[in-house]
C-alpha cells in the first residue's frame, strides 16, 4: 500500500474512531478520507489504484461491508445525510464492525528480523 492510500486509510479509521466514540458522525464521502482519495463513484485514482475497500469487499463502493447495514439502519431511524451517530448500542455496533472491517485493511508489519 502505498503512503498515500495509507493516509487516508488512517483518517478514515480515525473518523471511524471519533463516531464509535460518539464525538464524530458519518457525512458519507465527504468526511471520508478514502472517498477523498479515490473517485467516489469509481473507487480508483486517476493513475488506477483501487480503493482497498473495494478490493476487500470485491465490490465498487463499499457494498459488501459493514457500512451497508451502518447505513440501512440510519435510514430506517429516519437519517438522511445529517446527525448520523452512532447514539444508539445497535449503532456504535455497527460502527465498531465499520472500524474493525478497517483496521483489518492495514498492512501487516513485516517481522523484524533477529
Amino acid at each position: 500500500m502505498n503512503p498515500e492510500t495509507l493516509e487516508a486509510l488512517q483518517g478514515s479509521i480515525q473518523k471511524w474512531r471519533d463516531i464509535v466514540a460518539g464525538t464524530g458522525e458519518d457525512n458519507f464521502a465527504d468526511n471520508c478520507a478514502l472517498c477523498q482519495r479515490f473517485n467516489q463513484s469509481d473507487c480508483e485514482t486517476a493513475d488506477g489504484e483501487l480503493c482497498p475497500v473495494a478490493i476487500r469487499a470485491n465490490m465498487d463502493g463499499c457494498d459488501n461491508t459493514p457500512w451497508v447495514e451502518w447505513h440501512f439502519q440510519q435510514m430506517r431511524w429516519g437519517r438522511k445525510s445529517e446527525n448520523r451517530r452512532a447514539d444508539t448500542d445497535e449503532l456504535r455496533a455497527l460502527a465498531q464492525a465499520e472500524l474493525d472491517f478497517l483496521i483489518s485493511l492495514l498492512p501487516n508489519e513485516a517481522p523484524s528480523e533477529p
